[in-house]
Formats: structure tokens, C-alpha cells, sequence
């Protein structure tokens, strides 16, 4: 009997396999609409208003299935695209940023330790003239991220834009940063130092 049995277990093996993998094929095929979108945006491509739309429907679609944070950082982030494609003042613009804003903030409820997550929130919140939520975001994306080359530039740029804000912890992280960028790319220290006093200020405090 237990070798008649032992048949069935490459089959049982094979049904618990097919199992696990549904939901994750189901979420994948539900993306594929707004995959060619999410990439314009990766590479700061120029995207069509109807391209973020099919990208925030499937991902809504696919957080239905299966909720990440992933997927509600991109809606977040074809929300922001969305919003600025609107007039500047106007109510519809306001009203899409304030959803980003709650895309944001439920993709970081599931991903609280993503210092990219956390800067979005902070460029959200500047757009919606809450400067002190900005800035507490700021000092979130720095504590868990601390040393990101790849997000140091727009970091710097963004904490001298709030600086009267940021806290002295805060500002102590900044100045760390702009030494690793100052480190790492001068040039790119250098150009920022020429459109922003108060980054030449930072710079010039982390040569003494």
C-alpha cells in the first residue's frame, strides 16, 4: 500500500507546487499592462498620462491579489507623474497628490525600511505645502539609508530646500552625505553648489 501510495507524491508535489506559484503568475500577468510605463519612468522617459493610468489600475488590480510594498510605490509614483501633468494650482492636481500621499503612506506601512520610500513621501509632502512632514520624511529616508550614493544628490538637493526645518540629527546626517558624494562625485557636489547657497554653506562646513 505505501508503495502505491509513494506514485502519487511527484503528482501532490507538483499540485502544492502549481499552488504556490498561481497567485504570483496571476500578479505577474496583471502587470504586464503598466510594465512598459513603470521602465519610462525608471529611465526618465517622458510618459503619457493613459500609460500611468494603466499602470496605477494594475497595480491596483495586482495589490488585490497580492499586496507589497513594491506595488504601492508605483502607483505612489505614477500618481506623482499623474499629478504634475495637471495645471499648477489647479484642484485636480492637489487631489491626485494627495493620493500618491496614500499610496505612500500604505506602501510604507508594509515597507517601513526603504529610505527611497521614505524621500518620496518627503517630496510628496513638500508638493502639498507640508513642510514639516517633509522634513520629518527626510530624516526617516536618512536613518534607514544613511549612506546612498544613488539618492545623494536629490537627498542634498531636498534637505537644503527644507533646512530650516530638519532637526541637528538630521542635518548631521546631510553634512555625512554631502561627504560621500564630495568623495565620490565632485562634479556633482560642485554643480549643485552652483545653483544653491545653501548647499555651497554645507559643502564648505564639511571641508573644515
Amino acid at each position: 500500500m505505501k508503495l502505491h501510495s509513494a506514485r502519487y507524491l511527484p503528482l501532490l508535489f507538483g499540485m502544492a507546487l502549481a499552488l504556490y506559484a498561481a497567485p504570483r503568475l496571476v500578479e505577474s500577468l496583471i502587470h504586464l499592462p503598466g510594465d512598459s510605463t513603470l521602465g519610462q519612468m525608471e529611465n526618465s522617459m517622458e510618459v503619457q498620462q493613459a500609460g500611468l493610468e494603466v499602470l496605477i489600475q494594475s497595480r491596483e488590480m495586482s495589490s488585490a491579489v497580492s499586496e507589497s510594498g513594491e506595488g504601492w510605490n508605483e502607483i505612489s509614483m505614477a500618481r506623482i507623474h499623474l499629478a504634475n501633468k495637471q495645471p499648477a494650482g489647479s484642484p485636480k492636481r492637489g487631489e491626485i497628490m494627495a493620493q500618491a500621499l496614500e499610496a505612500q503612506q500604505t506602501a510604507l506601512s508594509l515597507q517601513p525600511a526603504n529610505p527611497h520610500a521614505w524621500l518620496r513621501l518627503a517630496y510628496i509632502n513638500v508638493k502639498l505645502e507640508q513642510k514639516g512632514k517633509a522634513a520629518a520624511a527626510m530624516d526617516m529616508s536618512y536613518r534607514t539609508g544613511p549612506y546612498e550614493l544613488q539618492l545623494a544628490e536629490y537627498r542634498l538637493s531636498m534637505s537644503a530646500y527644507l533646512w530650516e526645518n530638519l532637526g541637528d540629527d538630521t542635518r548631521m546626517m546631510v553634512y555625512e552625505e554631502a561627504r560621500l558624494l564630495q568623495e565620490q562625485k565632485p562634479k556633482r557636489l560642485a554643480a549643485l553648489m552652483e545653483k544653491n547657497s545653501i548647499i555651497r554653506e554645507i559643502a564648505t562646513a564639511i571641508k573644515q
